[in-house]
């Protein structure tokens, strides 16, 4: 490790995926590091990792405003949080640093129909959209499209949403997502069935970089379909690039320059429908994937652009074939509803060749949520594998080894275990 650079110091605010690696990477360049929030070390092991820790609300940015120039720090660094990234944007702003999100594109990601205003502009296809306001349906047109999916405008893991059958559905479904947006903001459109995939892109200086494709693969959870295994490369890869033009345009509208950007989508009948986009890291941890396979490490590139530091090296992507591993995804293992009251074979998965937890939501005692959102979701791990077949056991492995038990003694944890649509390639 480089000797400490006590005059470049990086404020890391909050914790979530990706504010591990971006502390390792950060003291790996010899980066004084301090990490920020209103929880005591005790109860925050991040902050025991970093040089130097605050107990300052990510929130009280006058604060930290006049912190930042007391300890003269270099720069301002959040993960996956967008509640941390509004705060550290609003920071740099204050503090002249570089952030690296628009002004226009981070609107874009933390709402939805403004996103999807500018998609149609550029001739991005999305869901047909029925105009609602705070309690009913304006217009009800008569070929409205059974079901439809309801959602908060700005929120995001899956928080408030419902799919509707009928209209009694529908206004249960509006007063459900309201509770969601601090906006009051509802979006109401055509529910798409077909193949979920996301498209990440790396931009630098104007230029885009697309870097991975991934397939969202479903199972039933708490009864309702959703993703819990995110195949690297989606199968719809090539077919994808035609959208590529469109895509570039989007992001020149949105003045968006430099950054990571995803674009999340459904494939129906030979025709991607574009739901959102997210500015940021994904918490999906594709950086690990991406680093391992093609040799770019998002966090990496991130983390020197807020310190201002030269991207020349920092996006090479490397053919597949240059890598010991082929094959990648990312496993989100749910739980049901109840008490955490026995978590065990966390310490043998780690010990995995190819595995990496990115994020352990749960530890004893701790109650999974009964509202059904990416809130339920246990475990995130990344995978790498030699081949499909590899790629198979890896996950029966995790199967049989990693468990969440109840005061009952029963599994919590639902398995993905439809192994064979780990063996189609991109």
């Amino acid at each position: 490790m480089n000797e400490i650079k006590k005059r470049e110091k990086l404020l890391i605010l909050g914790c979530s995926v990706g504010t591990e690696d971006a502390l390792e990477y950060a003291k790996e360049l010899g980066v004084y590091t301090i990490i920020t929030d209103n929880i005591i070390p005790e109860e925050n092991s991040l902050k025991r990792m970093a040089h130097e820790y605050w107990i300052i609300d990510v929130a009280d940015v006058d604060a930290l405003e006049s912190k930042c120039k007391e300890e003269e720090v270099s720069g301002i660094f959040a993960a996956t949080s967008e509640f941390c990234l509004d705060k550290a944007k609003e920071l740099c702003k204050r503090l002249n640093f570089p952030f690296y999100a628009s002004d226009e594109g981070w609107a874009a990601a933390r709402d939805k129909e403004r996103f999807k205003r500018h998609c149609i502009s550029c001739g991005l296809n999305v869901p047909r959209k029925y105009e609602v306001d705070a309690s009913f349906i304006k217009t009800l047109p008569e070929d409205i499209s059974w079901p439809v999916i309801v959602k908060p405008a700005d929120s995001y893991g899956q928080i408030g949403l419902s799919i509707c059958k009928d209209e009694s559905k529908l206004r249960e479904g509006i007063r459900f997502a309201l509770n969601y947006s601090s906006s009051r903001k509802v979006i109401v459109e055509d529910y798409i069935e077909g193949e979920e995939m996301a498209a990440g892109y790396l931009l630098r200086d104007g230029k885009a970089f697309l870097i991975n494709t991934v397939d969202l693969l479903e199972m039933p959870v708490n009864g309702r379909k959703n993703f819990t295994y995110i195949r690297y490369n989606s199968i719809w890869a090539e077919e994808f690039k035609n959208e590529t033009s469109k895509v570039e345009k989007l992001f020149q509208k949105l003045g968006c320059r430099n950054g990571f950007i995803f674009m999340q989508a459904i494939r129906s009948k030979g025709t991607f429908y574009f739901l959102e986009m997210g500015y940021r890291l994904n918490g999906a941890g594709s950086w690990v994937i991406d680093e391992e396979i093609k040799g770019i490490n998002i966090v990496k590139y991130l983390v020197n652009y807020a310190l201002g530091n030269s991207l020349e090296n920092e996006i090479n992507v490397r053919d597949t074939k240059g890598s010991e591993y082929t094959v990648g995804g990312t496993y989100m293992l749910w739980a049901r509803p109840g008490k955490v009251k026995l978590i065990d074979g966390v310490e043998k998965v780690t010990k995995m060749k190819g595995v990496h937890i990115i994020l352990q939501n749960f530890k004893a005692e701790d109650i999974v949520p009964t509202d059904i959102s990416m809130k339920q979701i246990a475990f995130y791990i990344c995978l790498v594998a030699e081949d499909e077949e590899k790629m198979k056991r890896k996950i029966q492995d995790i199967n049989k080894t990693l468990h969440l038990y109840d005061s009952e003694g029963k599994e919590m944890l639902l398995y993905f275990q439809d192994y064979k649509k780990c063996e189609k390639k991109g």
